[in-house]
């Protein structure tokens, strides 16, 4: 067993004592405390309760920053993110039962000084998006024909999506729409991402345009829309659609009569 699995043995180890159960999965090394298992949907539904802890050293694992991360209260979840290579990539989130004890902690976390050769670590609160922005729609879609379309090329943890109702003129006289798609969680969300990040997205000939969406609608408006909703103009008001478009990332959706992963050319 060379050095960095016997690091990750260790702090597994460390942290199953600690009662946390610890699995790795899609890139993250993800320990959910057992004590807390029976209040998990309600913690997951909070937001600002999650703390994005970076500039780590590579080979660092849970277990150094565990008894600091427990000083600011009961820890929830911790994801340590992974490479290829079994390395830590520098950073990790810790997510707390409560947001007021994500709050002590990003005082005790941040600049902390994790080894004495090593600069202070970095520590913020989590941004907790639920929603991916799809731009450039054809005028003819619908939030449930882009569902249907997403779910068909196994984007899972979708809870509803949010359609704007005002058509947006483009050049040459064109026009397209936007939409966001909610999800259950923001790690349902970020999974969703990963999985539309590497080819085309195509909608009828539309090349889409995907982003994190921020629609500061409020988490119980969110919970109480339908599945497949039409914006109206007094949620436009409110300044609830802003999202940026630093970047584009694309996959093949195809129109809803004929639905069928197009990726990379093959069909």
């Amino acid at each position: 067993m060379n050095k960095v699995a016997t690091r990750a043995l260790q702090s597994s180890t460390a942290l199953s004592r600690a009662g946390f159960h610890t699995t790795q999965l899609n890139g993250q090394r993800i320990s959910i405390n057992l004590r807390y298992i029976g209040q998990a949907e309600q913690i997951e539904r909070l937001e600002r309760n999650e703390v994005f802890v970076g500039h780590l050293p590579r080979d660092a694992f849970e277990d150094e920053l565990l008894q600091r991360m427990q000083q600011a209260g009961r820890v929830y979840k911790i994801r340590w993110m992974m490479d290829f290579s079994g390395n830590t990539r520098g950073y990790g989130f810790v997510k707390y039962v409560t947001p007021d004890e994500a709050q002590i902690a990003l005082r005790l976390l941040n600049n902390f000084c994790i080894r004495f050769n090593h600069d202070p670590i970095g520590a913020k609160i989590s941004m907790d998006n639920k929603a991916l922005f799809f731009g450039n729609l054809p005028i003819t879609c619908t939030a449930r024909v882009l569902v249907n379309a997403l779910t068909k090329i196994e984007v899972q943890g979708i809870m509803g999506a949010i359609m704007d109702d005002q058509l947006l003129p483009r050049n040459r006289g064109y026009c397209d729409r936007r939409c966001f798609v909610l999800f259950q969680s923001h790690e349902a969300a970020t999974k969703a991402r990963r999985v539309l990040l590497p080819v085309e997205v195509k909608m009828s000939g539309r090349v889409l345009s995907i982003d994190w969406g921020r629609t500061d609608i409020p988490q119980w408006e969110v919970q109480n829309l339908p599945g497949f909703h039409s914006v109206s103009q007094n949620y436009r008001n409110h300044q609830n659609f802003n999202f940026s478009h630093s970047n584009t990332y694309t996959k093949s959706i195809l129109p809803a009569t004929d639905m069928y992963l197009c990726a990379r050319g093959i069909y």
